[in-house]
């Protein structure tokens, strides 16, 4: 899978690189050998530079995955939190994109 990772507002530390790798890994599982055109485009950062506190970071991630585009984007008051929040939210919707291609081939 192809994986494009963007900052907007905060600089990309290899500590934000490598906690992000390991929360896509866990997409990964849903990638198969026939998914040669798959891409994971991410965008990372915050919502805003005026406010100090609240939920102001944001995790956006879109899946081109079987002919299928994916949308996800949470909001946290950390980023890892919005990076954990996008991750569950995109393997719910691999999960579902997963169970509707299966239960239309049968």
């Amino acid at each position: 899978m192809n994986i494009n990772i963007k900052g907007t507002g905060i600089e990309l530390t290899p500590e934000i690189r490598s906690y992000l790798d390991k929360k896509i890994a866990s997409l990964e599982k849903f990638v198969t050998e026939e998914d040669t055109g798959a891409t994971a485009n991410i965008e990372i950062g915050k919502t805003t530079n005026k406010h100090k506190s609240g939920i102001i970071f944001f995790t956006e991630i879109n899946f081109t995955i079987r002919k299928a585009d994916l949308r996800v984007k949470a909001f946290g008051d950390s980023l890892m939190a919005s990076m954990d929040k996008a991750k569950d939210m995109a393997l719910e919707r691999l999960r579902t994109e997963k169970d509707r291609t299966a239960s239309h081939q049968l």
